[in-house]
């Protein structure tokens, strides 16, 4: 009896419409929701047959489909004892009655579907579980969710942005035809990848930096339970730059339903963002030249003095003090050119983990000698804990600058006639929501409330004819935007003024972006991996050739590497080079990029041509690490190369990794084959 009871009880309070009859067809048991989908309104469950519940259209076909209930295939007679336990109907397929569309006689049409027999549910004989489905109902709702999605397809393929819908597992539920655009790949294969996963692992060969973009994109993801923002360049299968945007989506009571990804590819906004700010840069560097020549003058007049004093030194101590005055002071030199010259170069857009605190001490340098001039006194308050923000450095350069000579030309602007000291405060620092921060203060006069609405636009200025293009606070705002950023301003009248930059913190787990790796290639200079040989061991019996047309850089090269043991050969004419190396076999060969008559990428590219092991024994020697087409060259040769200017100790280390990371197959001398016709075509 209990048994009974707790099987009528789960019937009749189920949510799906199941009713229960005996063995003369009769309803013993109905749950709500069968009798709201099947009795007529005020009508009653009371000894009515199942039939009676269906049109006199349907009837015959219901009761054919009920007298296969009697089956012996899966009626059998039930023991004394036999309690009510529902039995499996997987035994005797055949026997088992198909589900069947029926009209009701309250209208509509239903699907029965057997679910089990029942012995001693309410009679000592059988009874059947059957489920009633309102068909009408699913195929509205199957043609509301078929509409549904056809719209959402529809709106998805009118926008610009590529679209990317995935359920909170990570399935991929609707990807757009942009999406395809953009990525390269044919609609049809978007879906056919099933997850985001599948879809990552697909796309990583495509990146340009494929570990730390998959990175990125995966813990984005797994996280899932906040907005974010990033920027990736895909190599294949054409090169583009691509903007990704991602939020979590939550249902109304705020269980997490699936993730959002919109992609839009800024390739044509970077080419032109990038030509406003080479304009802006070169009218930036009128400003910048006259005081970085006078940075330049004070270590050269040091390095003139002490080298005309050295030969006269009589006493050992002085002769070795001039000497390391000279050395200070030339790299003093070099740290002003190599500013200067990342801040001028003209590069494409390119973002990776970049500390601000260091653009900011970079950038400082540039200026430091105007402020000074100008009586103005520059703080630094820098979080050293400030995490990395993924940026064009270059960009990044561009925005302290700006910000920079807004706050001084302000305050010179404040001063009139009153020699009055200046000070400027630049301060970062770690704000909520995964966000850091740069604010640039100024004790100016601060901005008139009127125009703070307008310092942002294009061109406008309230500086007299002449002075500055009118673009330094616009440029400033359109590249903190493009990296995912916001520039705030706060200035009282008299009090002057606070503009504050927000940009987004890299905070991915699982990525070691080290210090290095925030440096512009520029700076970089290729780390040992492996210990690296000792000199004495390198230098035994190594050769080098020095291919330099500067006599004094040639002569000082051949000058450290004989005084570390190895054998050095000089030229000073490149059209040498390849007649040279095909005489000897040579260990390394100390090239410089930019040369009369013959250059060293037209010397690399001819012994890759003509597959001489020389090829990857190279060391790059160049003053031109600036230009795009040096560094182009550079990163898809892979070989080892120093800028100049260089310390010796640099120089040293440079050869001993060139020589230990020459491939095996490098180190076979140059057969027959190797012909002087590549010396004699130059």
């Amino acid at each position: 009896m209990a048994a009974r009871e707790t099987l009528r009880k789960m019937v009749e309070e189920s949510g799906e419409c199941l009713v229960v009859i005996d063995e003369r067809r009769k309803i013993r048991v109905a749950s709500r929701a069968a009798a709201a989908l099947l009795l007529k309104p005020s009508a009653q469950w009371a000894e009515l047959q199942l039939e009676e519940l269906f049109s006199p259209v349907a009837r015959g076909a219901v009761a054919k489909w009920l007298e296969r209930l009697h089956s012996p295939a899966f009626s059998p007679e039930p023991k004394a004892d036999q309690k009510a336990e529902p039995k499996k109907l997987d035994q005797e397929k055949e026997a088992f009655p198909p589900p069947l569309d029926a009209e009701l006689d309250r209208g509509g049409i239903v699907c029965m579907e057997l679910r089990c027999e029942l012995q001693g549910m309410e009679t000592d004989g059988p009874a059947w579980l059957i489920c009633f489905k309102d068909q009408e109902a699913r195929q509205e709702l199957r043609a509301a969710e078929e509409r549904l999605e056809a719209e959402m397809a529809g709106l998805l393929d009118s926008i610009d942005s590529g679209v990317l819908l995935l359920d909170a597992e990570g399935r991929i539920r609707m990807a757009s035809n942009r999406l395809a655009a953009i990525f390269g790949i044919e609609s049809r294969r978007l879906l056919e990848f099933g997850t985001i996963g599948a879809l990552m692992d697909s796309m990583s060969r495509q990146f340009l930096r494929p570990v730390d973009t998959s990175a990125r994109w995966r813990e984005h993801v797994r996280r899932g339970d906040e907005a974010s923002w990033d920027e990736f360049e895909l190599v294949g299968p054409a090169r583009k730059i691509v903007e990704r945007f991602a939020r979590p989506l939550y249902k109304l009571d705020g269980t997490r339903l699936g993730w959002l990804e919109v992609y839009r590819d800024i390739t044509g906004q970077r080419v032109i963002q990038s030509k406003l700010m080479q304009m802006e840069k070169m009218a930036t560097l009128g400003q910048l030249v006259s005081g970085v020549a006078h940075e330049l003058n004070n270590p050269l007049t040091s390095i003139q003095g002490y080298a005309q004093l050295l030969p006269i030194r009589r006493s050992a101590s002085d002769r070795a003090r001039d000497a390391l005055h000279i050395l200070q002071e030339s790299e003093r030199a070099g740290r002003i050119v190599k500013n200067l010259l990342l801040y001028s170069r003209e590069n494409k857009s390119e973002r990776r983990p970049v500390l601000l605190n260091e653009v900011i001490e970079r950038t400082l340098s540039l200026r430091n000698y105007e402020l000074k001039l100008e009586n103005m006194d520059v703080e630094l308050d820098l979080d050293p804990g400030l995490p990395q923000t993924l940026a064009d450095a270059s960009q990044l350069q561009q925005v302290v600058l700006n910000l920079i000579m807004n706050a001084e030309q302000a305050i010179v602007a404040g001063r009139g006639d009153e020699p009055r000291k200046g000070r400027i405060l630049i301060r970062t620092r770690r704000v909520a929501g995964d966000r850091l921060a740069m604010e640039v203060s100024d004790d100016g006069p601060g901005i008139p409330p009127e125009i703070v609405p307008r310092i942002f636009d294009p061109f406008f200025t309230t500086k007299p004819p002449g002075v500055g293009t009118g673009l330094g606070l616009s440029i400033v705002y359109g590249i903190v935007q493009e990296h995912g950023g916001e520039v705030s301003v706060d200035s009282l009248k008299g009090n002057g003024a606070t503009l504050t930059v927000q940009l987004p913190a890299m905070s991915v787990s699982g990525l070691d972006f080290a210090r290095e790796e925030s440096k512009p290639a520029i700076e970089r200079r290729p780390a040992a991996v492996v210990p690296l040989p000792s000199v004495e061991r390198v230098a035994e019996r190594k050769h080098i050739l020095i291919v330099e047309d500067e006599p004094t850089v040639a002569a000082l090269i051949a000058d450290v590497m004989a005084g570390e043991g190895y054998r050095v050969d000089m030229l000073l004419d490149s059209r040498e080079a390849l007649g040279r190396v095909e005489e000897k076999s040579y260990s390394l060969v100390i090239c410089d990029l930019k040369m009369p008559y013959v250059d060293g990428t037209e010397i690399y590219r001819e012994l890759v041509r003509r597959e001489n092991p020389a090829q990857h024994r190279m060391l790059f020697v160049t003053g031109d690490t600036m230009g795009p087409r040096t560094l182009e060259f550079l990163k898809s040769s892979g070989l080892h190369y120093l800028a100049k200017p260089f310390l010796v100790e640099e120089l040293k280390h440079a050869v001993r990794q060139a020589l230990a990371d020459v491939p095996p197959r490098a180190k076979i001398a140059p057969g027959p084959e190797w012909s002087r016709a590549a010396a004699r075509k130059h």
